[in-house]
């Protein structure tokens, strides 16, 4: 992604170009454009709470998999100091035992073995006595990129607001996502990613559903606000 600038990523001349290719008014895309510098800021944290809950919940999951992952470490170092315990190499010019090569690398061994019984059992203990958080990023597959969906909402917006619909259609035998708002909501990718790079339909289709379904919650609430606000003047 670009960094933030002061009217946003997108020029005049690509304001132009694209209020003619897409039938859109200028002053919406400069919108647009102040809009997506603020989504590119350096200074907005993209961390959405999905990931945050997400990285919570998988935290004993995967101190679990640490703990058989050392357990069988611990299996294997084991194998491995009993077979080289009986094993010779014939280093040369080898001196006097102390010296001897193999009884460092024994000793080495046997050590390694210790550290990883003594972690594993350790671990064990505190996934039982404390909480565990895990700080990495959560499946990526099964989670919308976060900076991405305010990105491609403030795109969505643009489109909606110039009373245009925020839809896409499929192709009946390959089933592919396209249509006018794909063909836009790439053209602004395009301008903001370096490399250059584009969106799926489908993803862009999954994108839509999500913004649907905020403004359908967005028009609840204000409907709400407004039989509030009736039901208080019907009482005074």
């Amino acid at each position: 992604m670009q960094q933030e600038t002061a009217d946003g990523p997108l020029n005049d001349t690509q304001i132009q170009q694209f209020a003619a290719d897409f039938d859109l008014p200028r002053d919406s895309l400069r919108k647009l454009s102040s809009a997506l510098g603020g989504c590119l800021s350096g200074r907005i944290v993209s961390r959405g709470i999905l990931k945050v809950v997400k990285q919570m919940e998988m935290g004993p999951s995967e101190l679990e998999k640490l703990i058989k992952e050392l357990r069988q470490a611990q299996v294997r170092l084991s194998r491995a100091s009993a077979l080289y315990s009986e094993i010779e190499v014939q280093y040369p010019k080898v001196g006097r035992s102390k010296d001897n090569p193999n009884i460092v690398f024994r000793l080495m061994l046997e050590n390694a073995l210790r550290d990883v019984s003594v972690l594993s059992g350790t671990l064990a203990r505190a996934a039982v006595k404390y909480g565990v958080h895990f700080t990495g990023e959560p499946d990526k597959r099964r989670n919308r990129d976060y900076r991405r969906t305010v990105i491609l909402g403030c795109i969505f917006d643009t489109w909606h607001a110039a009373d245009k619909n925020v839809s896409l259609t499929t192709n009946s035998v390959t089933s592919e996502r396209t249509g006018p708002l794909v063909d836009f909501t790439n053209a602004i990718v395009r301008c903001i990613t370096d490399p250059v790079s584009e969106i799926k339909g489908e993803t862009i289709w999954k994108e839509v559903q999500g913004w649907r379904e905020h403004q359908e919650s967005k028009e609840l609430y204000e409907r709400l606000k407004l039989e509030e606000a009736s039901v208080s003047t019907t009482d005074k």
